[in-house]
């Protein structure tokens, strides 16, 4: 498989998965790697999803 259909195909799961997606926004907009959130407790990437959520929320009303 050459390299453009592997991220094409990268992308399309970030689309597609929301933790993903949250993982690719923690990392470009605040500076957090992957392995950061990752190694955080279930009760601390709880509350980072729903904040995640609202702030998603908000960012498209706003649109």
């Amino acid at each position: 498989m050459d390299t453009e259909k592997i991220l094409l195909m990268k992308l399309k799961k970030i689309n597609d998965d929301f933790e993903m997606n949250l993982v690719f926004f923690l990392f470009s907009e605040k500076n957090i790697m992957p392995s950061q959130y990752y190694k955080m407790s279930e009760g601390e990437k709880d509350l980072i999803r729903a904040m995640f959520i609202e702030l998603m929320e908000k960012r498209n009303k706003d649109k």
